[in-house]
């Protein structure tokens, strides 16, 4: 049997939690609707989503973890994917330009 890169390991965690990126990317949207397009969001947490996918069997030998417990998993993804929607959002926050501004 053939070891499996990290990036196999990372590609089917991403295929696993697709579900979850569009999650945090709704709910991210529905407290900015006019600020963040749907479109827009789901394509960042999915992004975050394959970047803390390949980051995870990293994370977990830095914190002395076993990458194959995924009991941290789900709270690691959030985590980093909702970092991203916040950080990459943040000009449509802070746009002069945003619809619905007086």
């Amino acid at each position: 049997m053939a070891l499996r890169s990290p990036l196999d390991v990372g590609r089917a965690l991403a295929e696993r939690y697709v579900a979850l990126a569009d999650t945090c990317a709704w709910r991210f949207y529905q407290r900015a609707p006019l600020i963040a397009p749907i479109d827009d969001c789901k394509s960042i947490a999915r992004i975050a989503l394959v970047e803390a996918c390949s980051r995870w069997p990293e994370y977990c030998r830095e914190h002395d973890y076993d990458h194959r417990d995924h009991s941290y998993l789900v709270a690691f993804l959030k985590m980093r994917i909702d970092a991203a929607l916040l950080d990459q959002g943040a000009p449509w926050i802070t746009s002069p330009a945003r619809p619905g501004r007086r």
